[in-house]
């Protein structure tokens, strides 16, 4: 009997195909390349973005924080030049010319009247700081959570 031969099978051009295949997966190509540097250039510019936006939140935090702390500094003065006209007020040629001081010059106080008055002078005073500090270091609360990224470090950074 004859022998017979089996077919080869032929996978020379299969398995080409499919190195070809593989090596057209795997090769960079030109495109790559500018996708890439695409895709850097956007990751930079969000980088840079995030980073601008954090100075801008922060600097903006500190002049709003600065302008009331200004103006807390206004009203304690303002408060305290009211508290030293109720105790005594000189005119330009250094006389009394109003105020607890003046009151006493007059006859109108002796020592614990006085006293009493001058207290009461003082703690109207001290009422009205701690009012003004009050308000003020609820805004600076406030302040730091109308900026959504606030960091506790914005503040002692420049103390």
């Amino acid at each position: 009997m004859a022998e017979k031969t089996k077919p080869v099978a032929q996978t020379t051009g299969k398995t080409d195909e499919i190195e070809g295949w593989i090596d057209s997966q795997v090769k960079m190509r030109k495109e790559h390349f500018e996708k890439a540097m695409k895709d850097r250039k956007e990751e930079l510019d969000e980088k840079r973005t995030a980073e601008i936006r954090a100075i801008y939140e922060e600097t903006q935090y500190k002049v709003d924080r600065q302008v009331l702390r200004s103006r807390k500094a206004s009203k304690l003065e303002e408060a305290e030049k009211h508290y030293l006209a109720k105790l005594s007020i000189i005119d330009k040629d250094h006389k009394v010319t109003g105020g607890l001081l003046f009151d006493v010059i007059e006859g109108k106080h002796d020592t614990d009247s006085y006293h009493k008055a001058f207290a009461e002078i003082r703690k109207s005073y001290k009422e009205e700081c701690n009012k003004i500090e009050e308000h003020f270091c609820e805004y600076e609360r406030k302040l730091a959570k109308a900026y959504p990224n606030f960091q506790s470090f914005w503040d002692w950074r420049d103390e």
